[in-house]
């Protein structure tokens, strides 16, 4: 009933063309009549907007407003509109249903997290299990990142009336699962889980809630059982040969401490799968950043591309690989710092059947890896060439499908920087895609050291240009050019 007066109560400030844009329910008073009926009041319409064009400025500021765990994917991006206002509302309708939020954001520095997490299935929830299977289904629809996806609030006050005219009349709404059948809806509803459950341990962690997952592989939000500390758990089942793989990457990356890596706390086994408990990087990925279709500005450029090398530096000088270095690989943290992610993975070790669907993917691997050898550090920075040509032209070096692009690695020179964007400045950076993007790795740089120095080079307008020679590969002696730098190169790209 309470959620029914929600929907309809929403449903007529909309009809007054006003958008809220700050439900949550400390904004929804509820009263009792004296005959004990319910009514809702909407508060706090202090960041209302209305649906028709405005003039008034605080409902125009591209700045995120609201309640964090409450935006909708769209309000994360300065955003706005009727589905927003759902989404607020599935928030708030799970809750009252489970006693807990879909996502569990604290503040505005995590809610990069509502645009890539998905929310936990009400089936997860023990006391959602007997609530009808279409009013679940309805409330998860709520909480699609598409707001196109999501149902109207007429579809929401439809739904709700037909289910409260059935309990009048005397229907049992409540379904009875066996333990089995519960199992399967958790599939049905999340087919991506295979592994584990929410609230289990692991080693000396607790799960919390699911990250993403693919294929056999899984990343958990969990605690330390001891500290509460939060960390990345990572799961790989399925195929053997990955969890050796995987195993073996942790083993060999363990000990690396750098300020562009991401850390390893722990890691095991068990009979079904390999676990490690990573540290814990709420951001972006490159691969999200580049999925806008945009070529990054220079000075997003000279920092991404800057900790990347500081990372890769570190790795080789302990002597490690990364071996697959993708734009998933490099993480970026609330404070855009770059965390280095799956190092020690070893691409050379990676079956040829499993090369495209667990994230060695031949857009970005080197040729002489690509015909199987084993990675070097030339091709850690050719596939860092790959990443750096994306970065500024939107496309990476070749483009077809995984056996295409691998065939083009392998046999042809890519199209230079510049015919993409001719205007790009700096543009001896240019130069520097097409050294680290030779086929013959003796003529790549053959240390990050020297890579770094050349691509700082290019940032800095009293140095001459790089000279391409990767016979010089001296110690990493240069400093990165002062943060002014990156401000004034991101204001010219952007």
């Amino acid at each position: 009933h309470l959620a029914s007066e929600i929907v309809h109560g929403l449903s007529d400030i909309h009809r007054e063309s006003i958008l809220h844009r700050d439900l949550c329910p400390e904004n929804i008073l509820a009263i009792r009549d004296e005959d004990r009926s319910v009514h809702v009041r909407f508060l706090d319409f202090g960041i209302g907007k209305p649906l028709a064009d405005d003039n008034l400025p605080v409902t125009q500021m591209p700045t995120i407003m609201g309640k964090p765990a409450y935006l909708a994917p769209e309000q994360t991006r300065g955003k706005y509109g009727a589905g927003s206002d759902v989404y607020a509302l599935g928030v708030i309708l799970y809750e009252m249903l489970t006693g807990d939020l879909p996502l569990r954001i604290s503040s505005f520095a995590e809610v990069a997290r509502i645009r890539k997490e998905e929310p936990l299935p009400l089936a997860a929830h023990a006391t959602s299990r007997r609530v009808p299977e279409e009013l679940r289904a309805l409330m998860m629809a709520c909480l699609a990142k598409d707001p196109t996806d999501r149902p109207t609030l007429d579809e929401l006050a439809e739904c709700l009336d037909e289910l409260k005219r059935r309990h009048e009349s005397g229907e049992d709404l409540a379904n009875d699962f066996s333990e089995w059948e519960i199992s399967r809806l958790d599939n049905k509803l999340n087919n991506t889980r295979t592994i584990l459950e929410p609230r289990v341990d692991v080693g000396q962690f607790h799960t919390e809630w699911l990250i993403s997952s693919q294929e056999s592989r899984e990343v958990w939000l969990a605690k330390q059982k001891e500290t509460d500390e939060e960390v990345s758990l990572v799961l790989q089942g399925g195929d053997p040969r990955l969890r050796t793989m995987y195993l073996g990457a942790l083993q060999t990356a363990k000990d690396l401490r750098h300020e562009n890596i991401q850390g390893i706390h722990d890691f095991g086994e068990t009979e079904d799968f390999v676990w490690g408990a990573l540290e814990l990087v709420r951001g972006s990925t490159l691969e999200e950043i580049l999925s806008d279709g945009k070529p990054l500005p220079p000075g997003q450029i000279l920092q991404i591309g800057q900790g990347i090398l500081e990372a890769l530096h570190a790795s080789h000088n302990a002597g490690i690989q990364h071996g697959r270095l993708t734009p998933s690989c490099v993480l970026l943290d609330e404070f855009d710092t770059v965390k280095l992610a799956g190092l020690g993975s070893n691409a050379a070790l990676i079956p040829p059947d499993c090369i495209t669907t667990h994230g060695a993917q031949a857009a970005w691997l080197a040729p002489e890896t690509l015909l199987g050898s084993q990675p070097t550090v030339p091709s850690d920075l050719y596939s860092f060439g790959c990443l750096l040509q994306t970065m500024i032209t939107t496309e990476s070096p070749f483009e077809g499908s995984d056996m295409a692009q691998a065939y083009h690695h392998v046999n042809d020179r890519p199209t230079e920087v510049l015919v993409h964007r001719p205007d790009f400045q700096p543009r001896d950076l240019s130069r520097v895609v097409e050294w680290v993007l030779q086929k013959d790795p003796d003529r790549r740089p053959q240390s990050a050291a020297r890579l770094l120095k050349g691509f700082l080079r290019c940032f800095s307008k009293n140095e001459e240009p790089p000279q391409m020679d990767p016979s010089e590969n001296p110690p990493l002696t240069d400093k990165a050019p002062p943060r002014w730098w990156q401000r004034i190169w991101r204001t010219r790209g952007e």
